[in-house]
């Protein structure tokens, strides 16, 4: 169920790798191609009943800990001390990179409640 390699900062989640990594790595990871996630508590306490969702994050290449309640569960059992990576502080940064601005980006929103409003 959870695995830790406390050396690389990399948690796995049902198969889900997050790594708690600072923002400059992260980018470097996807700026090799593939796509990151932010997964929510309440996403990620559905993917035994959510199939498609799951799959969707199981097959990103980075996931960041952007749910305060995983990490506050991750601490209060003591399993590991991520640092909280706000899925918004993470899109403000990468938004702000120059090289970004001449590249092409697709950013799908995984709600179903936010797709029908």
């Amino acid at each position: 169920m959870i695995k830790i390699n406390k050396q690389l900062k990399i948690l796995n989640f049902y198969g889900i790798k997050f790594y708690d990594w600072e923002f400059s790595q992260i980018l470097k990871k996807i700026n090799l191609g593939g796509y990151l996630v932010a997964p929510a508590a309440s996403a990620l306490a559905g993917i035994n009943n959510d199939k498609i969702y799951y799959n969707s994050i199981l097959k990103s290449d980075c996931a960041i800990f952007d749910s305060g309640f995983f990490c506050i569960l991750l601490r209060i059992f003591q399993i590991y001390k991520p640092i909280k990576f706000s899925g918004y502080l993470f899109l403000k940064k990468f938004l702000n990179c120059k090289y970004i601005k001449k590249k092409k980006i697709l950013l799908i929103n995984a709600s179903k409640y936010q797709i029908k409003n």
